[in-house]
């Protein structure tokens, strides 16, 4: 039984061995998108939509994520300027209370989601105009500027409610190699 027992053992082994080749790893991770992937019209269509999708300011979040930066723009533009009332009772959503009360910091939940999904929105814009400057992605040159003249249009939109809310904020733009490096003051 134990000779039988080390055989298995020594054949899935080798079976083992044998199986695992340099082209295992060679093969791209699913699930996740890589430049080869989208270097194409789809592909660019593919990221324009993900750039509009940041729009709707839910950002796949809940609780203060859907609204903080949603495009009704309630806690910023209409509870904080007294145009709108948080309701219910105090406890409800009381992140909201120092935001109207103008002494909010920025470990208040509701500021972090605001700033996040525009900065992402800003993020994905950008990634769209760098691709536009690949050579083979089968668009023409009046697409191209047709998507060019959206994501810059969209990356001005994020950094205007941006720019509304949090006064002065870092420009990064698709030229920016390191954001690190722009000033935040």
């Amino acid at each position: 039984m134990r000779k039988v027992k080390n055989i298995l053992v020594l054949v899935f082994a080798f079976g083992l061995l044998l199986s695992c080749s340099e082209e295992f790893l060679t093969h791209p991770p699913k699930g996740q998108a890589n430049e080869e992937l989208i270097k194409n019209k789809t592909g660019i269509e593919q990221l324009v939509i993900g750039v509009y999708a940041v729009l709707d300011g839910v950002h796949g979040e809940s609780g203060a994520g859907k609204w903080a930066s949603s495009v009704s723009n309630w806690v910023f533009g209409g509870v904080v300027s007294d145009n709108a009332y948080k309701g219910t009772v105090f406890g409800d959503q009381s992140q909201i209370n120092p935001l109207e009360g103008f002494y909010a910091d920025a470990a208040n939940e509701y500021v972090a989601n605001h700033w996040t999904p525009f900065y992402d929105g800003i993020a994905r814009a950008n990634n769209v105009l760098t691709m536009l400057t690949e050579e083979d992605i089968g668009l023409s040159a009046g697409e191209k500027t047709h998507i060019e003249a959206q994501m810059r249009f969209l990356r001005a939109h994020f950094y205007v409610e941006l720019t509304r809310v949090h006064g002065p904020v870092p420009y990064i733009d698709e030229n920016t190699e390191d954001p690190k490096t722009v000033p935040n003051d």
